[in-house]
């Protein structure tokens, strides 16, 4: 696993030193940073599980399309997409880390790199995906309380100007 990364980091580099798609030049030490920072807070992982929730997407869809859609033919998709994630993680480092370094210095950087290694920095990842699923569901219960009121008030307002919907 480290050895993976250890090419995925050279990968990476190489491909922002030779391509120019950073909106500000980043220097090597800032990549590196970067590419620590991602490391740090489980963006390898996040993209594990997504190659896994957008394959097993891919062999559902096949299987409603293709009813002899056989174990075989969902293996080989299945091998055929993890392949094409892990060897896309390169490219996706390259086009994300401009990011990094646009909306952080390089300061701001190596201080999240120290808070994400703290123990509250690994809870706080250990947490982040509860709270964003537990904060949806907030939202689109308080979205449906709030919406008959507003939906009411935005018809009374159209009434009155003469709009009809």
């Amino acid at each position: 696993m480290a050895n993976r990364f250890v090419h995925i980091i050279a990968a990476a580099l190489i491909i922002l030193i030779t391509n120019g798609t950073s909106t500000r030049a980043q220097d090597a030490e800032t990549q590196k940073a970067i590419i620590e920072l991602m490391e740090v807070t489980g963006m390898m992982k996040v993209m594990d599980q997504l190659a896994i929730i957008v394959t097993q997407n891919v062999i559902q869809k096949y299987k409603k399309k293709y009813p002899d859609f056989s174990e075989k033919a969902a293996t080989i998709v299945q091998e055929e997409m993890t392949s094409a994630f892990r060897e896309g993680i390169p490219l996706f480092m390259a086009q994300a880390m401009p990011l990094y370094g646009k909306y952080f210095t390089k300061q701001e950087i190596n201080d999240l790199i120290a808070f994400y290694k703290t123990k509250t920095g690994q809870k706080a990842m250990r947490t982040y995906p509860m709270l964003v699923q537990e904060g949806m569901a907030i939202g689109q219960k308080w979205g449906e309380q709030i919406a008959p009121d507003a939906l009411e008030k935005i018809k009374t307002r159209l009434r009155g100007e003469g709009i009809e919907l």
